[in-house]
């Protein structure tokens, strides 16, 4: 059948959108979800709808749809903004509504005839199925089998190890953490999890920790054929984790990319913590990054200087250490020049003990944003990427300082390429975005990206204070606004101090304009 609308075809015979100047590239599921969209365009199709349609045996979120949501308007010419194709009618679902022509594929009509009964027709295999002709590969969180819910964050940690090290060989597109990490205990269909996250490979595994001793079994299986490629089972004292990581790490990558690379694993291996004890307090630490509450801050830091105190040549707990120590400015009493300070000299120290570490590179970024040493956190955060491209948590921080130095059309520009790579992005992103689309003077998205938020600290309360007094209406700024007041003595203050990070004073003021139009600071 074939669909025109506007200057656009959809050929569902061929599975290809056709433009004015050709054809337009889709994920399989975004093409799936445009398809399905024309062919009921005289209603409103429910999300649950079309969760039943393309992911019937898959239980996935709403960042799922919303993603390809987003990448089918993008196909079109469309935007959330515009909604001149695919309309979202908020608490029912979507319709298409551009005008659609629909006609038979004459090729269709030619073959009719001559077609074999449909008992005679061959199924579809597995080579009908599209993914990307790069060797792409997903990690799915590693299930802990320990019996201890407290043990989480250990499997985790091993799982976002693997990824990471996985993710510094430019031959392989790994995909990202937060898109994976959406399959944690879930029993998977291989084929619709590769599609869905855009995988040729999976990389499934279990760990079982008892005392001093740890099992780590994993396999990696190739999404096309469903089938085993590799398979392998650790048994081995605790103390032999990294050489499990890195044996995997070589493995994979050797299956995937030959030897030739392969014999570089080691020499690209980031370097490790002389203790296990120290790596295990790396792990906890590293679960309060990118959380924004007093405890998670706290807790994280204190984590981290266990980490460095018992391996004082780790790196990355340094790189952990001095974001720590930046956060926690906000929530102590005392000098913040003194904490700016300590926290410069630990990310140097960090780099210093590994320079090919992004990670070091892009927390080294964040302690001169804090400072207001601009040229020098674009220097860093570009060298955090010129190592690892991959580095999802350097995309991200890439993005916020240019909405800081005012360029939020990049950093929004930025925000898009990286999402169309990954169906799934962290909760964070929407705070990011929403920073950028209130820079373009965007308000009404701006408050819809931060309201995405799962939870609300202060301030995101003062955020969306400013983006409802920006639309004029006061009620539900005044709404937020006394979340703020009632979190922090003194609420001006302290937004104030928030928004001082700006380069330009004048983007500072603009947030402070959206409070002044609710009459918020009188």
């Amino acid at each position: 059948m074939l669909y025109t609308f506007g200057s656009y075809t959809l050929d569902t015979r061929r599975r290809e959108l056709l433009a004015a100047d050709g054809a337009v590239s889709l994920r399989p599921k975004v093409f799936d979800l445009l398809a399905y969209l024309i062919g009921q365009c005289d209603r409103v199709v429910s999300k649950q709808e079309l969760f039943d349609q393309l992911w019937p045996d898959v239980h996935v979120g709403d960042a799922a749809l919303n993603t390809c949501i987003k990448a089918a308007r993008q196909a079109v010419g469309d935007s959330g903004h515009s909604q001149a194709m695919i309309r979202t009618w908020h608490g029912h679902g979507y319709r298409f509504i551009a005008p659609v022509e629909e006609r038979q594929d004459e090729r269709d009509v030619r073959k009719a005839a001559h077609s074999p009964k449909s008992e005679d027709a061959p199924s579809p295999d597995a080579d009908n199925l599209e993914l990307p002709d790069k060797p792409s590969i997903a990690v799915l969180p590693f299930t802990n089998m320990s019996g201890d819910p407290e043990q989480e964050y250990f499997s985790d940690g091993i799982t976002e190890d693997i990824i990471t090290e996985l993710s510094r060989f430019g031959s392989i597109e790994i995909v990202a953490r937060h898109s994976a990490f959406v399959y944690r205990d879930q029993a998977i269909d291989v084929k619709d999890a590769g599609e869905v996250l855009g995988a040729r490979y999976l990389v499934q595994g279990s760990l079982r920790k008892a005392g001093t001793r740890i099992r780590l079994t994993t396999q990696l299986l190739d999404v096309v054929t469903g089938k085993q490629i590799w398979a392998e089972r650790y048994d081995r004292e605790l103390e032999d984790i990294f050489d499990i990581q890195d044996e995997l790490v070589h493995s994979v990558v050797a299956t995937l990319v030959g030897r030739l690379e392969a014999d570089n694993v080691k020499r690209s291996l980031l370097k490790r913590p002389e203790s296990l004890a120290a790596y295990d307090y790396y792990l906890r630490a590293l679960q309060f990054d990118f959380k924004m509450d007093a405890e998670s801050i706290f807790e994280g830091r204190r984590m981290a200087e266990a980490a460095v105190a018992i391996a004082p040549n780790f790196a990355r707990g340094h790189a952990l250490l001095a974001y720590f120590s930046i956060e926690s400015a906000w929530f102590e009493d005392g000098d913040d020049h003194a904490y700016d300070d300590q926290a410069l000299e630990i990310a140097l120290k960090a780099v210093e003990l590994d320079p090919d570490d992004s990670m070091c590179f892009a927390k080294l970024g964040i302690v001169h944003i804090n400072r207001h040493e601009y040229d020098q956190a674009r220097y860093n955060l570009e060298k955090a990427l010129s190592l690892n491209p991959h580095d999802f948590w350097a995309w991200s921080n890439y993005a916020w300082y240019l909405t800081i130095v005012g360029e939020p059309q990049q950093a929004l520009d930025r925000l898009d390429r990286r999402e169309a790579l990954e169906p799934f992005s962290p909760i964070w992103h929407w705070k990011i975005r929403a920073r950028a689309l209130y820079g373009l003077g965007r308000y009404e998205e701006a408050a819809a990206a931060m309201e995405h938020m799962a939870s609300f600290n202060y301030w995101n309360h003062g955020y969306l204070a400013a983006c409802y007094g920006q639309l004029g209406q006061a009620d539900k700024a005044r709404e937020h606004w006394a979340e703020v007041v009632r979190s922090v003595p003194d609420a001006k203050q302290t937004m104030i101090a928030e928004w001082e990070i700006f380069k330009d004073p004048a983007d500072s003021d603009h947030w402070l304009q959206g409070l002044q139009k609710a009459k918020l600071l009188e």
